[in-house]
Order: structure tokens, then sequence, then C-alpha cells
């Protein structure tokens, strides 16, 4: 499950790196879904995943639905690393 995890993250970033951001969400969106099914997934990947569709969600211009994921990987990186 992580490697499928890695792999969305890594088509993800490619499309942010490229600023295509909604491709990017939708990347991270569903390595976020993929992360919701599994059990013990490493905290730090999954602060990133879910701290990725922040980010796009922001480059979006969709800051009502970025915060509350931003924060949300902030918590998991306070408690667990």
């Amino acid at each position: 499950t992580e490697d499928r995890l890695w792999a969305l993250v890594l088509v993800a970033n490619i499309h942010q790196v490229e600023r295509r951001f909604d491709r990017a969400l939708e990347a991270f969106m569903r390595a976020e879904a993929v992360a919701a099914a599994a059990d013990g997934i490493d905290p730090e990947l999954l602060a990133s995943v879910i701290g990725g569709v922040g980010e796009n969600l922001m480059s979006l211009g969709r800051l009502d639905e970025a915060e509350p994921r931003q924060l949300q990987a902030l918590a998991i990186l306070e408690e667990h690393v």
C-alpha cells in the first residue's frame, strides 16, 4: 500500500511542478483515499499526502477547503515526528 502511495505522490509532484494543479490535486486525493483505507501508514507519508491535497487546493484558490487539510497535516507531524 505504501508503494502505491509513494507512486501517487510522485505523479502528483510531477503535475505540481508542471503547474497542473488540478491533476496534482486529483493524484493527491487518490492517495488520500488509499491511505484512508489502509492501516499503519507512516505518519510522515500521511501528512505529506494530506498536505499535498491542501497545497494544491490553495494553488487552485480553494482556500476554505485547503485550510483544514493543512491543519490536519500539521497536527499529524506534531504528534508523530
